[in-house]
């Protein structure tokens, strides 16, 4: 077990998108895991936490104008995770980088 410290490498303001309602707050990528903290408008959102070793792929969700800042995580299993994120590029570029980083130390 690591005992390296928790550190902050990008925190951006998101929605969560559920099955039928959108929690708004923020997403935050730390060098082991992503942590959902929704704001306190959001009614009977809880935080969501994935360690970055669940996480199987990342992506862009595509719309036939290019206008979408949703991005999906596949956590494998069938466990689809959407959230819609301002700076999109920058964040899932972020969460590529630190998930090869941590392969390659395996």
């Amino acid at each position: 077990m690591s005992a390296e410290k928790e550190e902050i490498i990008v925190e951006k303001r998101a929605n969560h998108q559920g099955k039928i309602l959108s929690h708004g707050g923020k997403l935050i990528l730390t060098n082991k895991r992503l942590v959902f903290k929704p704001h306190g408008l959001s009614i009977g959102a809880k935080e969501i936490s994935i360690e970055l070793k669940d996480i199987v792929d990342i992506g862009k969700t595509q719309t036939m104008f290019g206008t979408s800042k949703e991005i999906w995580l596949n956590l494998g299993g069938g466990r689809l995770e959407r959230f819609v994120v301002w700076g999109r590029d920058e964040f899932v570029d972020a969460v590529k980088k630190l998930i090869t980083l941590q392969k390659e130390k395996m």
